[in-house]
């Protein structure tokens, strides 16, 4: 499994948290799913960024959280197809705008070590074929995710840890402007 991590906005998101545990968070997360040996891609952004796919993809002209871009259709949620080559073992990608979980975090009186895990349990939802367009599908994702997060809670109380490698991990060192 690989998860890409990349970062357009690398201050903020060294400001926030870490890279490794951003990445052994994400690994445990998908430990609580079918899927822990596929690859995924998490990409921290902007405001302007997120704004712009936001717009481009769900035509909604506002900045939000988390985006989540799957890359298999589901007909089930949570039921992925079988992938026809390794290289399909992919389950897409996830844009998280940085400026506006720090913001929503300060909204709230939350850390955002604590609400990053619950956007990438979104993402990750999202990404395996979960979905809230209407009240019956708002459950369902609802209850996966609180599934997911009770299990990730517990193992963050024990202090578990979830050895990723270093070679697991890539990065970009861009700015904001997407910029070397």
């Amino acid at each position: 499994m690989v998860i890409i991590i990349k970062s357009a906005v690398q201050q903020l998101l060294k400001d926030v948290t870490r890279r490794r545990m951003i990445h052994k968070e994400i690994k445990q997360i998908l430990n609580y799913t079918e899927y822990s040996k596929w690859d995924l891609g998490v990409f921290f952004v902007g405001d302007k960024e997120i704004k712009e796919l936001n717009l481009r993809y769900r035509n909604i002209n506002k900045a939000t959280d988390v985006l989540s871009f799957p890359l298999h259709q589901t007909i089930i949620p949570g039921k992925l197809p079988n992938p026809l080559t390794p290289e399909h073992q992919n389950l897409g990608d996830m844009i998280i705008s940085v400026p506006y979980v720090m913001r929503w975090c300060k909204e709230h009186d939350e850390i955002v070590e604590k609400r990053l895990p619950v956007l990438y349990t979104h993402g990750i939802c999202h990404l395996i074929g979960y979905d809230h367009e209407n009240e019956e599908d708002f459950e369902e994702m609802n209850k996966k995710e609180r599934e997911i997060l009770d299990k990730f809670w517990d193992w963050k109380k024990r202090g578990d840890d979830c050895n990723g490698s270093k070679s697991e991990i890539e990065s970009d060192e861009s700015d904001d402007d997407g910029n070397s």
